[in-house]
């Protein structure tokens, strides 16, 4: 007789099977096709890390064959920023020609000359004595002194009508002395044998030129002290023979890379070396995406993650609790593309918003003898657009940068405060640009002010992620909450991403479907907030309780009258009058915003609710997440919105989710703020 099987039960599996499959779908947080590297910060990452980028020498050596040496390779590497597919298609492109670091030769000589010796001409002593009182001689002795290097000493006799040929002697014969001078010709290999020497005593580049050890050691210690120019030292042995002005442009200097492997062999100074070795890996790690390794952007962590086998997810979320981009290392920032995330992140720095205010609160004279930068400070209540040139005192209009004259026959403006060329159109091309740019950052301002509302969400549910966690300390029953608080900061994250996606949208007609879809986003995420906690902590209510504190706030100040002496006299005045009476001073309206702001946290509901609202929450938590995984599929595939690379000029409102009322960016608060406030009151 066959088994019975219960049918139900196999169905029931299928299901949960088929569910555990997507929710891996939907947030694929196990980074498949990456592994870790490091984990700590200190010589055992390095050695690590060195070991990463000996394979990668080693891949091109296997690519290559026995052209170049392993030191070759690292130079050759160095110059393509460490991407080994861009330097092979270069060589194969090119044969490696133009290359810094040419093949190596299959042979060496026995015996070489070093191009770093100086011969001293002893047998014709009277040519050199009269050589030394000649005016060529004495100039290049001076300079010589002041530490001048030889190109500016051959351009300097030049220039006093001295031969090259007769600068070039006298630099070689006050050198040969120096060398004898200090005694250095017996510790040299070279000095022995009139610079003829076993190769074996030094290093011969692939170039030909060969130099002793002492040379070298001289050579590549200099340039190690100096820093990462040991990265890129080259042979620097004077190829031309004609007579002019050397430079390296020209090509008159060989451009020979030295490899690894002399600064191995002739470098003494142990010390030396290994820093020579510290400076080789930090090139290394700050170009070591190209290589496919990446460091978590977290400063306090220490995690470096290597892409393994070829993956379409760019994403990687650390241990740490950090999801980064791997191509651009900044922070997760899918779907939107890695250049509209730096741009993005470039708007916030300090010189890009200074750019921005002294294109929107300076402009030169239209005087065209003039041209003098002016600045207009612009307060709430002054919005005059006559201007006059503090310099050549010519009056002119700030809309338009015309001669302004209101009355009489030859006006041209009819008030004060409008301007006809200006909402006719008809304004030049300086006035264009600078609509143009208030339009962007009254536009940033507004997604950025969002993202920050996001950055407040997300410190608020991990205060109520904290008590919850108490509580399933005591419970376990209650593990489904930490599941459900866990996809509101995800949602919330994710939300925070939208923001710059809206930026840079283009204005057509998938832009409506883009707004409706964020409308039903709200709803779901306000929805599993409000049974988690109070309806009074949802993040919307609690930002248009802020908009209405504002509101409040700037419309008590207008009505309140204006007093002489009332800045910092009167500040003072009403400290000093606190200070007898043993009270606190009155707080400032920003005080007070901050004050009533403080007081609406998320605060926990009972026990007894979450477990009657059991299957609630564990529903909601699933179709929240089924939705940001189809909204984010669709926002990639391009269905959604069309992402640009800049922020679309026509582009000129927002929506509101409330009253689904349009708004230009230049009002950060809609209507219906202001009608709940009129309401309230």
């Amino acid at each position: 007789m066959s088994e019975w099987v219960d049918e139900e039960e196999c169905a029931k599996e299928e299901i949960e099977e088929q569910e555990k499959k997507e929710k891996l779908k939907q947030v694929d947080t196990s980074n498949t096709g990456y592994i870790v590297v490091a984990k700590v910060a200190g010589p055992l990452a390095d050695r690590s890390l060195g070991k990463e980028k000996d394979k990668v020498v080693e891949s091109a050596a296997v690519s290559l064959g026995t052209k170049y040496s392993k030191g070759q390779l690292e130079c050759l590497l160095r110059q393509f920023n460490w991407n080994l597919n861009d330097m092979l298609m270069e060589l194969k492109e090119t044969g490696g020609k133009g290359m810094d670091v040419s093949e190596m030769k299959n042979t060496e000589p026995k015996r070489a000359r070093c191009v770093g010796h100086i011969a001293s001409k002893k047998h014709d002593e009277k040519a050199i004595r009269k050589f030394k009182k000649t005016a060529i001689y004495k100039l290049v002795f001076a300079l010589m002194e002041k530490g001048d290097s030889d190109m500016s000493i051959i351009r300097a006799c030049r220039g006093t009508k001295f031969p090259s040929s007769s600068a070039m002697k006298a630099i070689q014969l006050i050198r040969s002395e120096i060398v004898q001078g200090l005694d250095l010709k017996s510790s040299a290999p070279c000095a022995k044998t009139s610079g003829i020497c076993q190769v074996s005593q030094g290093a011969m580049l692939a170039c030909g030129h060969f130099r002793c050890s002492a040379h070298w050691d001289h050579l590549l210690s200099s340039k190690i002290k100096d820093g990462t120019e040991c990265l890129v030292a080259k042979c620097n042995t004077l190829v031309c023979t004609k007579n002019h002005n050397h430079s390296w442009k020209e090509g008159c200097f060989c451009e020979e890379r030295v490899p690894r492997e002399v600064f191995c062999k002739t470098v003494s100074s142990p010390d030396l070396l290994k820093k020579y070795e510290q400076l080789a890996l930090k090139n290394f790690k700050d170009h070591s995406r190209a290589s496919g390794l990446v460091k978590c952007p977290n400063l306090q962590c220490g995690y470096w993650w290597k892409r393994q086998t070829k993956t379409t997810i760019d994403t990687i979320f650390c241990n740490c609790e950090t999801a980064f981009c791997f191509l651009c290392g900044l922070r997760d920032h899918d779907p939107l593309p890695c250049d509209n995330a730096k741009d993005w992140q470039s708007r916030s720095q300090e010189d890009v918003q200074t750019k921005i205010w002294r294109e929107l609160n300076t402009a030169t004279c239209p005087n065209e003898k003039c041209g003098v930068t002016i600045e207009r400070y612009i307060t709430n209540d002054d919005h005059c657009l006559h201007m006059v040139c503090s310099q050549c005192k010519y009056h002119w209009c700030w809309a338009c940068r015309r001669r302004f004259k209101v009355g009489g026959t030859d006006a041209n403006h009819d008030s004060y405060y409008k301007c006809r060329y200006y909402q006719s159109g008809s304004v030049g091309k300086d006035v264009e640009k600078r609509e143009r740019i208030l339009q962007e950052s009254q536009m940033y301002k507004f997604y950025h002010n969002r993202e920050e509302e996001c950055e407040e969400d997300i410190n608020q549910l991990k205060q109520l992620s904290q008590q919850l966690r108490d509580e399933v300390s005591k419970a376990p029953d209650l593990e489904f909450l930490n599941d459900a608080v866990k996809m509101l900061i995800t949602a919330t994250e994710r939300k925070k991403i939208l923001n710059p996606v809206a930026f840079y949208s283009a204005c057509d007609a998938k832009k409506t479907l883009f707004e409706f879809q964020l409308k039903l986003m709200e709803k779901q995420y306000d929805y599993l907030l409000t049974i988690l906690t109070k309806p009074k902590a949802t993040p919307s209510e609690q930002r248009a309780h802020q908009k209405q504190i504002q509101l409040q706030l700037s419309m008590e100040a207008q009505k309140r009258p204006q007093r002489r002496h009332s800045g910092l006299i009167g500040l003072a005045k009403t400290i000093l009058r606190s200070k007898e009476a043993k009270t606190p001073p009155p707080a400032k309206p920003n005080a007070l915003l901050k004050l009533k702001l403080s007081k609406s946290k998320p605060v926990m509901r009972s026990v007894d609710q979450y477990r009657e609202n059991k299957e609630k929450i564990i529903e909601a938590t699933k179709s929240i997440s089924d939705f940001f995984h189809k909204l984010f599929k669709m926002v990639r595939e391009g269905k959604l919105v069309t992402i640009l690379k800049g922020p679309d000029p026509e582009n000129k409102e927002w929506y509101c989710r409330k009253c689904q009322r349009r708004n230009t960016f230049g009002k950060g608060v809609c209507e219906c703020a202001w009608t709940d406030t009129k309401t309230s009151k």
